[in-house]
This record gives structure tokens, C-alpha cells and sequence, in this order.
């Protein structure tokens, strides 16, 4: 029998000022939005804004991957996000996750998200 994930004393503990998540939506295409976390409020409550993206490969004209541009801000919009018991969170209505990174020199690399557009 698999057990129900148990969910964080705190949920935001798991989550750094910086950290970057994306929300993924569309319906004839895939767009990608990421955002940035610009402050922790109490034990659940992550404040994110909005940054920009950069094309880092492309499959064909019309898909591939992007990645966030950290503290590139798109503008001062605040997003402030109540996280569910385990630690999951929707930006603009979007369920939104932590992008994957590695640590190259101490320095995060994000990884692509899968995008793909109509023009």
C-alpha cells in the first residue's frame, strides 16, 4: 500500500529567496512564464515576480526550450501565492513548479522548459 506524501511543518521552508518556478498553459500552444521568489511571508505565503525567459535550443521553428533569466524582471507586479500543505502553489491560476537547476561553480544553470508557439 502506497502511502499519501506527508506534508512540511512549514511548507515554504523548502523554498530560498530566489528560487524559480515556471507555469506551463495553453491550448493550441505551450506557453512557459517564470517567476521569481522575492520574499517568504509566515510559514506558507512565497512572493514572486515575474521574470523573462531566453530561447536556449530549439526542436523546429515552432518549439524547443526556455530557461528563466534570474532578477530580469518583466515588471514590479506582485504575486503573492499561498502554498498547499505540501508545498505546492498557482501563479495567475497556473500550478506552478520549481524549475530544475544545477550547480555549476556554485552558480544555478536552470534547465529548459518545453515551450512551442504558432509563429
Amino acid at each position: 500500500v502506497k502511502e499519501a506524501p506527508k506534508a512540511a511543518a512549514n511548507p515554504n521552508d523548502k523554498y530560498e529567496l530566489g528560487d524559480v518556478f515556471s507555469t506551463s498553459w495553453g491550448y493550441e500552444q505551450t506557453n512557459v512564464n517564470f517567476y521569481q521568489v522575492v520574499a517568504k511571508k509566515g510559514k506558507s505565503t512565497l512572493v514572486f515576480k515575474e521574470i523573462t525567459g531566453v530561447i536556449v535550443s530549439q526542436d523546429s521553428s515552432m518549439s524547443g526550450k526556455k530557461a528563466p533569466k534570474v532578477d530580469e524582471f518583466k515588471n514590479d507586479k506582485m504575486h503573492t501565492c499561498r502554498l498547499n500543505k505540501w508545498g505546492s502553489v498557482k501563479i495567475e491560476n497556473h500550478g506552478a513548479s520549481a524549475c530544475d537547476y544545477t550547480l555549476v561553480d556554485g552558480v544555478k544553470v536552470y534547465k529548459g522548459e518545453s515551450y512551442t508557439s504558432w509563429y
